[in-house]
């Protein structure tokens, strides 16, 4: 029996809601517990031999309609329907009375909030600890270390959790792709960081992994859907200067210039590269404020949330 592997349903603006999910023959693995580096190494693994349940009809219990839905070829769907349900939404098999098994424990449902702005976050080296720029590094931390052992951001997460207690709704957009869901959830939910949805890439199998056709604008597009969808809510940004963070950045502000309050970049490494600083030149020109950190940087919390209200508010 198919399994419903990640899924949620994002509110939006004009009484709609955005369902996105990915449906695997089996679940791969789970994160209930730490594990061991094997055990770990393990898991990760079976998720590229997992098949997806691709181009198959579903039926998503959608509030207050039940929509017909076909998976892609790599097993996922994405829609938008009428009404904000604060139930759960469920998934059908065609003409079975009971819903397909949803192996995520991390939430579903997310609601629009009443805080003044929204926070779109990066995943990878800015709020975990991944070595993105190093192949080695990158690979062996994601397989040798489980997500309790993983390290987390500390400047991120305590502005996080400054910016979550203001009611703020984090969304997190990332190049990683859907096999490491359950990985990235443990992580979030460990180190109590805010629940979000999850934007991921295609989930791979094994002989994708070393030529994932990723999209290039993947993350600008998924930014610009949010701003198109969420009315006129302001967001703050949070990436890294480890891949294209600053340059996707720079363009979400030059075509959204009164949505950003301000842009957070985390430095990666003690030295900047001359790319990096003309990469932060490009974003400082847009005039949007821009915040460039270090991991363990000193943080006036108070201060960071003075200048993400505007006095008028």
């Amino acid at each position: 029996m198919p399994i419903v592997w990640q899924f949620s349903a994002l509110h939006l603006v004009d009484n709609k809601t955005l369902y996105a999910g990915i449906v695997l023959s089996r679940s791969p693995y789970q994160f209930d517990r730490e594990v061991g580096r094997w055990n770990n190494l393990l898991k990760i693994g079976r998720s590229y031999l997992t098949k997806v349940y691709a181009n198959r009809e579903l039926i998503v219990d959608a509030g207050k309609e039940r929509m017909q839905v076909w998976t892609g070829s790599d097993g996922s769907f994405r829609f938008v329907a009428e009404g904000v349900p604060h139930d759960e939404p469920k998934v059908y098999l065609p003409d079975e009375p009971h819903p397909l098994e949803v192996a995520q424990s991390y939430p579903l449902i997310f609601e629009n909030t009443t805080g003044y702005y929204d926070v779109i976050s990066d995943i990878d080296d800015t709020i975990i600890l991944s070595n993105t720029a190093d192949l080695w590094k990158r690979v062996s931390t994601l397989v040798f270390r489980s997500p309790h052992r993983r390290k987390v951001i500390g400047y991120t997460q305590k502005m996080f959790a400054a910016i979550e207690a203001r009611r703020a709704r984090f969304c997190y957009v990332s190049k990683s792709e859907g096999n490491l869901f359950g990985m990235l959830a443990a992580f979030i939910a460990h180190n109590q960081l805010p629940n979000g949805v999850l934007f991921l890439t295609p989930y791979l199998r094994l002989g994708q992994l070393f030529n994932p056709k990723k999209g290039v604008d993947f993350k600008l597009d998924n930014i610009r859907y949010l701003l198109d969808n969420t009315g006129g809510k302001p967001y703050v940004l949070f990436g890294d200067d480890s891949q294209r963070d600053m340059e996707v950045y720079a363009k979400v502000v030059k075509s959204y210039p009164n949505r950003i309050l301000k842009v957070y970049i985390r430095q990666t490494k003690d030295r900047v590269s001359s790319r990096q600083i003309e990469m932060m030149r490009v974003l400082t020109d847009t005039a949007v404020p821009v915040k460039y950190f270090t991991s363990d940087e000193e943080l006036d919390i108070d201060e960071e949330m003075k200048q993400l209200i505007p006095e008028n508010i």
